[in-house]
């Protein structure tokens, strides 16, 4: 003998409401495969597991009227389709990733008050949501005129070679560093750590220290292309501390 479900029990085993199972019903989603003769809906064992499928597709990111293509039609791609919520994904968890970093900024810049520089915070979200070929220029939008002066100034007093050596100098520090993590940031090693990091930031910005905060502020937020300088929240927390520590001592 075959079982059949009401619709309060289907609701208690999946989770989903009656409400949203009534709306299946109405757009021809998933109707139950008998009624009462006072109209009551009954789902049988293919009616959940058909109900399953919808859960587990809406939860991939698939549209309802995409999922209704895939149960009932013959010429739905689900190979495609899948590829194109795979890059949907990607994109979103992207962008939740570009928020972490923004909300780890603000938690870290507010010391904890309820005060913040909304110029700032405007300025680094207009920056987030530029286009990857913008971002190369991030630094115009984010520094004020004589900003950008005083760091085409700094940047234009130093040879190809330099830079070069510079940059080979923070991805070697940014691995040592990344080594170190499982270390107490306020030990000897991370004072080492941050007494070389600092080096390396005053062999540029030593006589331009706000504009040197201004850059480190936009770095822990995140508005730095990855290809400039990679970015790793572990290595900021990390740095973070043991500068507060090496600054106290």
């Amino acid at each position: 003998m075959h079982k059949y479900y009401r619709i309060n029990e289907v609701a208690q085993f999946t989770s989903v409401s009656i409400r949203t199972l009534h709306y299946y019903d109405e757009i021809k989603l998933l109707s139950p495969s008998y009624r009462t003769e006072g109209g009551h809906r009954l789902y049988s064992k293919d009616d959940l597991m058909k109900l399953q499928q919808i859960i587990t597709l809406k939860f991939m990111g698939f549209p309802l009227k995409e999922i209704q293509n895939l149960l009932h039609g013959s010429n739905f791609n689900i190979h495609e389709s899948l590829k194109i919520q795979a890059g949907l994904l990607k994109k979103e968890a992207a962008r939740i990733e570009v928020v972490s970093k923004l909300l780890d900024h603000l938690v870290d810049d507010s010391n904890g008050k309820n005060t913040f520089d909304w110029e700032s915070i405007i300025k680094i979200i207009e920056i987030l949501q530029l286009s990857e070929l913008d971002k190369q220029t991030w630094y115009k939008k984010y520094l004020n005129e004589n900003e950008l002066e005083d760091m085409n100034k700094l940047f234009s007093g130093f040879t190809d070679e330099f830079w070069t050596d510079y940059h080979k100098r923070w991805a070697d520090l940014f691995a040592e560093v990344r080594e170190n993590l499982n270390t107490d940031p306020e030990s000897e090693t991370g004072i080492q750590l941050a007494k070389k990091w600092m080096n390396l930031v005053n062999e540029i910005y030593a006589n331009k220290s706000e504009l040197s905060r201004k850059l480190w502020n936009g770095y822990k937020a995140g508005i730095i292309p990855e290809n400039q300088l990679p970015y790793d929240q572990s290595i900021i927390a990390y740095i973070t501390r043991a500068c507060e520590k090496l600054n106290a001592s």
